[in-house]
């Protein structure tokens, strides 16, 4: 039988189960994770790659891997955007903190750790001055976003969020870096959003 025969039957086959394109494609990749045949790399083959590297908090210790493990989905914080800087998958409190005040997130960013370094928030001059924010950097967060919610993991819909940075005016007032515009506002620090998004930088 040549190729074009086999293929010929395996899409007579598809049509006649009536499956979409998202069930093939896990069925591809579940297929392609038990061939491996790497008993020493299970853990890697099972990952589905992704644009940014995985996220995954267990306790107060981030671990970031370059691939999505879908045995690990509630252990899915969010996503690395840039070296060192992570981005919650989600707007609000969520598994983060209890309201998302300036202290609260500032307090929540200390109390992780990666790789021994301690968290903190993320300074306005990293994402300012280096000009570093592009809008190739907020289309990928938005195919990240739908990414995670395509394989089943609660994530906003689109390229939202306003995230506390470490700059503070005085002590009643903090900087706000907005992830859609990539602007940047001084805000009071007792404020909450229902689009406040944690990042977290190492």
């Amino acid at each position: 039988m040549n190729l074009n025969e086999k293929f010929e039957k395996l899409n007579a086959f598809v049509v006649s189960l009536k499956m979409n394109e998202e069930e093939i494609e896990k069925w591809f990749q579940s297929r392609r994770n038990s061939s491996s045949g790497d008993s020493k790399s299970t853990s890697r083959s099972e990952g589905i790659k992704s644009i940014f590297p995985i996220v995954y908090k267990k306790g107060n210790d981030f671990e970031i891997l370059p691939y999505l493990d879908l045995a690990r989905k509630e252990e899915v914080w969010g996503y690395e955007i840039m070296p060192g800087i992570v981005l919650a998958r989600k707007c609000g409190c969520d598994n983060n903190v209890e309201s998302t005040t300036w202290y609260e997130v500032k307090s929540f960013a200390e109390s992780c750790r990666l790789n021994g370094k301690q968290g903190k928030l993320l300074s306005t001059e990293v994402l300012l001055f280096k000009e570093i924010w592009s809008r190739e950097l907020r289309e990928n967060i938005q195919k990240m976003d739908a990414f995670l919610c395509k394989n089943g993991i609660d994530a906003e819909k689109d390229c939202v969020g306003i995230f506390w940075c470490s700059d503070v005016y005085d002590r009643n007032t903090a900087c706000t870096f907005s992830l859609d515009t990539g602007d940047a506002h001084w805000c009071s620090n007792t404020h909450t959003r229902s689009y406040d998004r944690v990042v977290v930088a190492f």
